[in-house]
């Protein structure tokens, strides 16, 4: 964790104050780690059931060894139980009675499917408009249920196989930037249609100055 923020830190200009683990990876020890190291909130939460199946099925796709594949592909059904997990944020009560606020990363309300921009690009490989109604659909039941959603964005959605054809096993690397490019604009003008977009830490205090958030024991 420390060279990983030393590596954003001087990429970037800003220490980090906010954690997503790896693979939506996440425990009770990481948790204190973040709160000693005065992180402001957590984002290793996935609720959907569809995920661990997406992981599995392209870890397989992989050029990793089978042996590699095998561990990979059983430990990601393990989070099946996300699914039932909220999509609103809710507050970690650490052993240590300190708490730690968490964000999930939002998927469409009800239906608990991912709306984040990786899972876009597979429908626009069917058909723009088909992801554009995805995408509506996400929205209009965030604004139903009152939630305001956490939209993951990955270095991938953003760069294709054009650029880097050792990651072509990923979904979507058949894209190339460009067009995935003009894809992020589509998306990004909807959502700003819909929402008032700010960044992640920006978010979190705003969440964090509403209050009354449910709280939740981490084990």
């Amino acid at each position: 964790m420390e060279r990983t923020e030393d590596a954003i830190q001087k990429a970037t200009g800003a220490r980090p104050i906010g954690f997503r683990g790896p693979g939506f990876s996440r425990s009770t020890l990481l948790f204190n780690i973040l709160k000693e190291k005065k992180y402001l909130y957590d984002a290793s939460t996935l609720p959907t059931w569809i995920g661990p199946l997406a992981r599995t099925y392209y870890f397989r796709q992989s050029n990793l060894s089978k042996e590699e594949r095998k561990k990979l592909a059983k430990d990601c059904l393990v989070p099946f139980l996300m699914a039932l997990k909220t999509i609103k944020p809710f507050i970690w009560k650490l052993v240590d009675k300190s708490e730690l606020l968490e964000i999930p990363v939002s998927t469409i309300p009800i239906l608990k499917l991912p709306f984040h921009f990786s899972y876009l690009h597979y429908l626009a490989k069917v058909s723009v408009g088909l992801m554009n109604s995805y995408l509506q659909t996400a929205i209009s039941l965030c604004k139903l249920t009152n939630t305001e959603p956490s939209f993951l964005l990955h270095p991938l959605d953003l760069i294709g196989g054009d650029l880097i054809p050792e990651l072509n096993f990923f979904p979507s690397m058949d894209l190339s930037s460009s067009y995935k490019a003009e894809l992020f604009d589509i998306v990004m003008e909807k959502m700003t249609a819909n929402f008032n977009l700010i960044n992640m830490s920006d978010h979190a205090n705003e969440i964090l100055k509403k209050g009354n958030l449910p709280r939740k024991l981490a084990v």
